[in-house]
């Protein structure tokens, strides 16, 4: 039985270290991210992606609440979005 390959691709964008004013930085950051996710899923589409799964995950954590600057500070919350034909939508926590 032949394992199949795998090929995996990371791409940083920036420092997404937001200590303060968390809220317009997002605001400055998030189109980005969308549009890589965006791009990245049509040009897979293109020659069909069955067995693809986009992951974007975050290299730390960070608190569930704010600071005082209106930003998040290193913790233990984090995020992991995953997309493919194969996900099961929803939220899992």
């Amino acid at each position: 039985r032949s394992v199949p390959s795998c090929r995996a691709v990371g791409v940083e964008y920036g420092s997404w270290d937001t200590h303060n004013d968390q809220v317009p930085e997002r605001d400055l950051l998030d189109p980005h991210l969308a549009q890589a996710i965006a791009s990245l899923w049509a040009k897979l589409a293109e020659g069909g992606f069955t067995n693809t799964t986009i992951l974007v995950i975050t290299e730390f954590g960070r608190t569930n609440s704010g600071n005082s600057a209106l930003g998040t500070d290193h913790g233990v919350g984090g995020l992991m979005m995953a997309f493919g034909p194969r996900v099961r939508g929803g939220v899992y926590n």
